[in-house]
């Protein structure tokens, strides 16, 4: 009985390893602080960004017996695999932009996989544009809870843009 004790704790450390590489959810909040924490510490400027609603990739299961490994069957273990496509258009110079994708893919904590990269280069302003699209990866449920980051306030402007500088346009 202890031998088969010691094999659920190794099975559930093992489990919470795994699970503990993947994100407790997909919220918008925390995927636009992640991505504004690019952009301030690597110089690139995210110009648009569009995200999905999450979909469920994967419900996990888990088996009661080895019939139930080869069959495919077993429980319900409340852990759901999301996924969410978000779609970028960042601006920068060929380092920022390089550093960016190696960001996307390569973040702790973060799953994401690039699905389709597009590049267009201004040769007057040394700009590169990346146009990429990405699917980010999460697994929700059981005892697991998503971190909801706060986005801090901002001042919004009151200026009339078209109408600044006392020079008015007259519409006929």
């Amino acid at each position: 009985q202890k031998m088969y004790e010691e094999g659920i704790k190794t099975f559930n450390a093992d489990t919470e390893k795994i699970l503990s590489g993947f994100d407790a959810g997909l919220s918008p909040e925390r995927l636009i602080m992640d991505y504004q924490e690019l952009t301030d510490s690597l110089g690139v400027a995210i110009t648009n960004i569009s995200f999905s609603e999450p979909e469920a990739e994967y419900t996990f299961a888990s088996a009661a017996s080895s019939s139930d490994v080869e069959s495919g069957a077993g429980s319900a273990s409340g852990l759901v695999g999301y996924s969410k496509a978000t779609n970028l258009t960042v601006t920068g110079n060929y380092t920022s932009i390089k550093d960016f994708l190696t960001k996307i893919v390569d973040t702790a904590g973060r799953r994401r996989v690039p699905s389709t990269i597009g590049f267009t280069f201004d040769s007057a302003i040394n700009s590169v544009t990346c146009s990429v699209a990405v699917k980010e990866y999460a697994v929700v449920g059981g005892d697991r809870t998503e971190t909801v980051p706060t986005i801090p306030g901002y001042n919004k402007g009151v200026d009339n843009i078209f109408f600044s500088g006392g020079v008015g346009v007259v519409v006929q």
